[in-house]
């Protein structure tokens, strides 16, 4: 993708020149075998800004897009008029195998009614939303971008497609397919636009024939181009309107690389999307057996949820991976495999706020002006709220404005077990009993097994995690990483069906089987099977088995739906993560009175977070994790008082019935500090009966290596036997 070079920059180059070396600034490209330069020295500043925001989060990945093999076009401006030829050509070369330098340096973007003259326009903005983008192109994995309006996201996409379609590929075809032909047509003719920026010698409008320069004859229409120099070429799609056009528009779309523009607006999406799977795929392999760029590309503000393109579009986006600023630092293996563990398509979600994207609130509020202050239209196009345009919300459209606007940061992503994601979004407390949802599922109805990490003293949620790819062995492993390195208190509240069942009878079998939640109240666990053996003892077996976990029926989901509806009117702050608002936004009330998602979504994570708060409201016997409804929470720097501190704030007239602290007989104090030190451990002791668990990078969760039959409440003889000499 970087083009190729057998020439090789190297550090003997670096100092010829005068360039400072440093080998933060140095790198080596092991496939051209060759070395370039982070230009730190570019006037183009939203790259270091961007790298600069990348390092801030912890990316230790942040200076790739600064990259230049060739450190002599250091500070060359390639629009000066005056360039000599040798440097024209070392300009050109630099574009072909780099295509950060070409964004960086070359590309501009057309400003409205501005000329469309060489060197007019604006420089390319990059920010984390369109690096994210370019970035998954570059490694031709497809993905869904969704960026608030006018923060470049169509014409990110159309940059580093101009470049492909120049520089990028031989004999490939792209194509562009929109809500309506004319907006495709309208995104051909802005890619022509910035073709029509750049500099005369690299917009390859001419060619050399028999010593004479003359004009390249290429296709150039407003539905089609082509690029007479190496054979690629581009066209637009039309309009369906109707299933079977657009069955006729996904069967002819062959392209290995494919632009959809305006996806949650472009009727019968759902339909042209996967009727051009087979053919994309076929195409595909043909590009990578060729060493072209593959790839297809979504882009879309959101539209109402309970229109049709946002309905058929909504398996794009529920069977994805999250992008995270962290999948810059895998290695492409790396990120591959989690791409393939996490996604069903192997497509990522990319989704950035306008804070994100280096907006500040000064533009935010200029936009609302622009936008008339069309709450509707800011909520959506600005905010990147899918809202419902009906009634069929079990929510009033208030409550919901309200929901959406309680989404909170995410202040950590952990990748557990080098596979699946966490979302934290308040740093966690090891010494509160957090209650930890698990809705399992298989996958087989694209559904996701949901964790959700509630705080039992706040009712909030503060961690989430989804994925359609679970197995049982991924869960166990999941949960225990969860219990071991964030929340060792944690409460496992994990819904028994029929996953989730094996899950709780493996983690019986683990160092976190006391942190499994288990009830004998029928009421939670449901009723035991009047068909078993008469003797009674594979019933006491089942009762047994069916204590732990959380049964779900149809009294119990009626009883989480009000637990919900009651948080929705009295305690909207309760819902502050991303999964769980867009599960809440996505729920419909049927007309039998039910209330469950609408089609094609899920409501896997909101299902997780009420497996927990129902646990919390109708759970038994809570303290034996050591909660305390109405309790409050230990804080992590909570220190027991001494008897001297305790002695000094008695009031005098008790100060008579207590010796004074020098008084204390040394044998008492000996053992009330015994006593003492105890007692605060075991406030902050992990609820496991003193099994002490390593941090090793990850747990071996194969079934071989589960222990089975391990006693780990047991205690050694040996202690006894110390005490008795």
């Amino acid at each position: 993708m970087d083009g190729s070079s057998d020439k090789c920059v190297n550090i003997t180059s670096l100092k010829q020149i005068g360039f400072p070396i440093n080998k933060d600034l140095v790198g080596y490209d092991y496939k051209r075998k060759t070395y370039y330069i982070y230009d730190v020295h570019t006037t183009n500043i939203s790259f270091l800004q961007t790298s600069k925001n990348l390092a801030i989060l912890g990316v230790r990945n942040n200076k790739f897009f600064l990259k230049l093999y060739d450190p002599k076009l250091i500070g060359v401006n390639p629009y000066d008029k005056s360039l000599s030829q040798e440097m024209i050509k070392r300009v050109i070369i630099e574009t072909t195998r780099n295509p950060w330098y070409y964004l960086r340096e070359l590309a501009r973007i057309p400003e409205q009614g501005g000329g469309i003259t060489e060197g007019a326009g604006t420089r390319f903005q990059l920010h984390r939303g369109n690096l994210a983008a370019i970035y998954c192109f570059l490694h031709n994995i497809n993905h869904y971008l969704v960026i608030p309006r006018q923060c470049g996201k169509t014409q990110s996409e159309l940059a580093i497609l101009l470049w492909t379609y120049m520089f990028g590929t031989t004999n490939s075809e792209m194509s562009f397919l929109n809500k309506d032909q004319d907006a495709a047509n309208e995104n051909l003719g802005r890619m022509k636009d910035q073709r029509d920026l750049l500099p005369a010698y690299m917009q390859q409008k001419f060619v050399v024939q028999d010593g004479e320069l003359k004009i390249a004859k290429g296709v150039d229409r407003i539905q089609k181009m082509s690029n007479p120099m190496n054979g690629n070429s581009i066209v637009t799609k039309p309009k369906a309107t109707s299933l079977a056009k657009a069955e006729g528009i996904g069967r002819g779309n062959t392209s290995p690389v494919q632009l959809y523009d305006e996806v949650e607006f472009t009727d019968h999406i759902g339909i042209i999307s996967k009727a051009a799977g087979p053919a994309y795929v076929q195409a595909a392999r043909n590009a990578a057996k060729n060493n072209s760029p593959y790839c297809r590309i979504y882009i879309s503000t959101p539209g109402f949820v309970d229109t049709e393109p946002v309905e058929s579009s909504a398996p794009l986006r529920e069977l994805s991976a999250r992008w995270s600023d962290h999948m810059l630092d895998k290695s492409e293996s790396e990120l591959y495999t989690y791409l393939k563990n996490n996604s069903k398509l192997k497509m990522f979600y990319i989704e950035y706020s306008y804070k994100q994207c280096g907006k500040d609130e000064k533009w935010f509020a200029e936009m609302c002006e622009q936008l008339m202050y069309d709450r509707l239209r800011i909520k959506r196009e600005l905010l990147l709220l899918r809202i419902r345009g009906t009634s069929d919300s079990p929510f009033d459209p208030e409550d919901l404005d309200e929901l959406n606007g309680m989404r909170g940061e995410v202040i950590e992503e952990r990748i557990m077990n080098k596979i699946f994601m966490l979302r934290l979004y308040n740093k966690i407390n090891p010494s509160i009993p957090y209650f930890i949802g698990v809705d399992c599922a298989t996958g087989t109805n694209n559904d996701n097994t949901a964790i959700s990490i509630v705080d039992p003293y706040t009712e909030k949620a503060v961690g989430e995690a989804k994925t359609p790819l679970m197995d049982v062995i991924d869960v166990c492993t999941f949960l225990r990483l969860i219990i071991r390195d964030i929340c060792p208190r944690g409460i496992l509240c994990i819904e028994r069906n029929s996953l989730g069942d094996a899950v709780i009878q493996l983690l019986k079998r683990t160092e976190v089987s006391h942190n499994i939640y288990y009830d004998s109240d029928a009421f939670l666990v449901g009723d035991p099977d009047e068909k078993l053996d008469e003797h009674g003892f594979i019933k006491r077996e089942a009762e047994n088995r069916r204590s732990f976990g959380v049964y779900t029926n149809s009294k119990s989901r009626s009883i989480m739906m009000q637990i919900m509806l009651r948080l929705v009117a009295e305690k909207k702050d309760a819902f502050v993560t991303q999964y769980i608002i867009d599960d809440l936004n996505n729920l419909v009330r049927r007309p039998s009175g039910k209330i469950e998602a609408r089609y094609g979504y899920h409501d896997d994570n909101i299902m997780s977070f009420l497996i927990a708060m129902y646990v919390r409201y109708h759970g038994k016997k809570l303290t034996n994790w050591g909660f305390v409804p109405g309790g409050t929470p230990i804080g992590e720097d909570l220190k027991p008082m001494t008897y001297e501190e305790i002695y000094d704030e008695m009031p005098d007239t008790m100060k008579e019935w207590f010796p004074k602290p020098q008084e204390e007989d040394p044998y008492e104090r000996m053992v009330k500090e015994a006593i003492r030190k105890s007692q605060f451990e075991r406030t902050n002791f992990s609820n496991t009966d003193g099994v002490v668990v390593t941090k090793d990078d990850q747990i071996d969760m194969n079934y071989d290596n589960i222990r089975f039959g391990e006693n780990y409440s047991g205690f050694d003889d040996d202690f006894f036997a110390e005490l008795n000499k």
